[in-house]
């Protein structure tokens, strides 16, 4: 009987906590918008990074330097900062593995 009520309790406290982070997740509509104040405590609380599901960002991670040989004339000289590390990282660890 003690078992079958700690099971009980267990499943409404996990059904509970997953009806909770479906409906904090759902898009924004009347119902979600009136528990707005919720979902701050919800979040704090309960931290979720969904990013495992999204795509890679597209971000642009290059760092350049330009050296100018004076102010009136047009010689510089580009280098590219970050792209011989990032190769070497690409070269060494292909996917990404320690």
């Amino acid at each position: 009987m003690k078992t079958t009520i700690i099971t009980f309790l267990l499943f409404v406290v996990f059904l509970s906590y997953w009806l909770l982070t479906l409906f904090m997740n759902l898009p924004d509509n009347f119902l979600k918008i009136n528990f707005l104040e919720y979902e701050k405590i919800f979040s704090k609380i309960f931290h979720q990074k969904w990013a495992l599901f999204a795509p890679p960002p597209k971000s642009n991670d290059r760092l350049y330097y330009i050296f100018l040989k004076d102010s009136l004339s047009s010689d510089k000289s580009v280098y590219e900062v970050l792209g011989i590390i990032n190769q070497a990282k690409r070269d060494k660890y292909p996917f990404g593995e320690k």
